[in-house]
């Protein structure tokens, strides 16, 4: 069973881009997502370089019918990641929004 409790405890450096900026490498729609993300979808899941170099693999948010592409500038920003789990806990965590 999950609580807010342990699933912070059990990523500790879930947080750590919150606020990072960087440039989308390359960015593909999905269309059909796997359980949990039913609710989100069509969305968007970029490869993106933080100016500190480091490469994270993440869903881009706020998008709406703009088309991500190579070299749009994306922060980090904290959204709810799937959907409830049986218990009814709602995880979040660093998804990236394009500036």
């Amino acid at each position: 069973m999950n609580s807010p409790i342990k699933i912070w405890r059990d990523n500790k450096t879930k947080y750590q881009n919150l606020g990072k900026a960087g440039k989308i490498v390359v960015a593909t729609k999905i269309n059909t997502p796997v359980d949990g993300f039913s609710a989100f979808a069509p969305y968007w899941v970029a490869i993106i370089t933080l100016d500190g170099g480091q490469k994270v693999t993440a869903q881009l948010v706020d998008t709406g019918k703009f088309l991500p592409k190579k070299g749009d500038k994306v922060i980090g920003v904290c959204r709810r990641i799937k959907a409830p789990d049986k218990v009814g806990v709602i995880e979040y965590g660093i998804k990236f929004k394009i500036i």
